[in-house]
């Protein structure tokens, strides 16, 4: 997880509730149609669709997948204070004055957004000392 990915969260909800509202609004047209065999009258059919559906769906369920991704990275901060910050940053968007104000005033502004970088920047360290280690475990057993 990386900060910029972090800081996506708002956009990928704003997308998902974008992607939702297209696949809940399909389009509806008449038209003209006849029968297949002699004697060909003609009559009229109600087509109803959303253009492009398949394709939200996949972009949908990727969106959501990260969207879950971020939400667990957060829970998985070690401290309540860590996670208070960056829950507040990250998924409610809000300035570090917004935040402080939000914590009481019991930080100042400066040390929520040290508190940010480190916890963030700690968190991704240690996921990729973590990765690092698991990659040399496999190397290690494999046959």
């Amino acid at each position: 997880m990386t900060r910029s990915q972090l800081e996506e969260y708002s956009d990928i909800v704003a997308e998902i509730k974008d992607l939702e509202a297209r696949l809940n609004s399909p389009v509806f047209d008449v038209v003209s149609v006849s029968q297949q065999n002699f004697p060909y009258t003609k009559g009229k059919s109600q087509v109803r669709g959303v253009p492009g559906a398949a394709l939200y769906r996949k972009r949908l369920e990727s969106l959501k997948e990260h969207k879950l991704a971020i939400e667990r990275f957060i829970d998985a901060l070690p401290t309540s204070r860590q996670r208070r910050v960056v829950r507040l940053k990250v998924m409610d968007a809000l300035s570090w004055n917004d935040i402080a104000a939000k914590m009481g005033y019991m930080h100042s502004v400066d040390s929520l957004r040290k508190c940010y970088t480190r916890a963030v920047d700690n968190s991704i360290r240690l996921q990729a000392e973590l990765r690092e280690k698991n990659d040399r475990l496999e190397g290690h057993y494999e046959v």
